[in-house]
């Protein structure tokens, strides 16, 4: 493969057209230049959105490390015009059973898991990515995109398996039952599987996905269970 490198001298004199925050986007995904480079931010928590745009936080909405909803669309229009951000954000994140306790901030945390055992499965349950309810509002939001990239942000399910089993049940059953624990986070990259199907159909332009496997001292548990437990269900997912 011939790789072409492009340097600034070879772009002087050149007048390029002005881009929309798509064109500008998709651009640089396909190995194109852009007319600038795009800023593509998908993890602006929404209590913060509002002190950017000094507006009061809408009662219930929280930032917490698993279940975002999506922050309505004025709101982000309203940051992407303040930031000159390029792209639109809807969350379609999996449910996460655990006991959760708001804080300060409008910070939520998260408690025990409600995943205790084999006979739990049954209480996680999964939004119909073949229902209205799920697709009206993803139809909606494509279709008042303006000229702005769209990214779908979910989660494949690593920290919703941790979350969902409580973290410190979930470290002995890595040990005790580790194929309890792969089979938590199958059904979730099951789940993740699904709505990428539907973010492809719909139109969206990326498919954003982040789960934390690694702290400051290193990885959350061995690089040997990473590899048996959770790798074959991401690989699903890519």
């Amino acid at each position: 493969m011939r790789t072409t490198i492009i340097r600034a001298q070879d772009l002087e004199g050149k007048i390029m057209a002005e881009m929309t925050s798509q064109e500008r986007v998709l651009s640089v995904l396909a190995g194109e230049i852009p007319d600038r480079v795009p800023f593509v931010e998908a993890g602006i928590d929404f209590p913060f959105m509002c002190k950017l745009l000094g507006r009061d936080v809408l009662p219930g909405r929280f930032f917490d490390s698993g279940e975002y909803e999506t922050a309505p669309m004025d709101f982000q229009v309203d940051v992407n015009e303040l930031l000159h951000r390029d792209n639109l954000k809807f969350d379609l994140q999996p449910p996460i059973p655990a006991v959760k306790t708001p804080g300060a901030d409008h910070i939520l945390f998260f408690g025990e898991g409600k995943l205790l055992t084999r006979d739990d499965l049954e209480n996680l349950t999964f939004p119909d990515t073949e229902s209205e309810e799920v697709l009206a509002p993803l139809r909606e939001f494509v279709k008042n995109r303006g000229d702005y990239a769209t990214v779908l942000s979910t989660r494949v399910g690593v920290s919703a398996t941790y979350l969902a089993i409580g973290m410190e049940h979930f470290y002995y059953e890595l040990m005790d039952d580790p194929e309890f624990v792969g089979a938590v986070m199958g059904r979730y990259a099951d789940f993740a599987c699904r709505v990428v199907r539907v973010a492809a159909d719909m139109g969206f332009d990326i498919i954003w996905t982040s789960d934390d496997i690694a702290g400051k001292i290193g990885t959350l548990w061995s690089p040997a269970m990473l590899r048996e437990i959770f790798l074959p269900h991401m690989r699903r997912f890519a």
